[in-house]
């Protein structure tokens, strides 16, 4: 009977006779594999909707982003070409290995040098405009 009003992996009986609506079932179940889709969803259509909007309107556009990629990816791998491979003993209770070390030490290269670029930009701006 319970099972015409609530699916059957969401009833608990407290007392084998009484069933009873598991919240944290349902959430955990249905909802958290839900938003996961959602994200998912959400994720792809931010990545596929503006390079249709580019490939409709402006498709010169797509070098511009093009050429971003590149550089962003040669930026990538002189970071990771100049990171060292060094395993601490932090690293060894985490089980990080040479290779993830160097995968780590070029990924925090890379927010450095991208910080560096990020807030020059805003003193070249700031200068620009004082010299307007």
């Amino acid at each position: 009977m319970a099972g015409t009003f609530f699916p059957a992996p969401f009833i608990c009986y407290s007392d084998h006779l009484t069933p009873i609506f598991s919240m944290e079932a349902f959430m955990t179940d249905i909802m958290i594999p839900l938003s996961y889709l959602l994200v998912i969803v959400a994720a792809a259509g931010a990545v596929i909707m503006p390079l249709v909007n580019a490939l409709r309107n402006d498709p010169a556009s797509l070098m511009k982003s093009g050429i971003t990629l590149v550089v962003l990816l040669v930026l990538y791998f002189l970071s990771y070409a100049i990171s060292g491979n060094e395993v601490t003993k932090i690293y060894e209770e985490f089980g990080v290995s040479a290779s993830g070390s160097k995968y780590i030490g070029g990924s925090l290269i890379m927010t450095y040098i991208m910080t560096v670029i990020a807030i020059g930009g805003l003193f070249v701006d700031k200068l620009m405009g004082f010299l307007k």
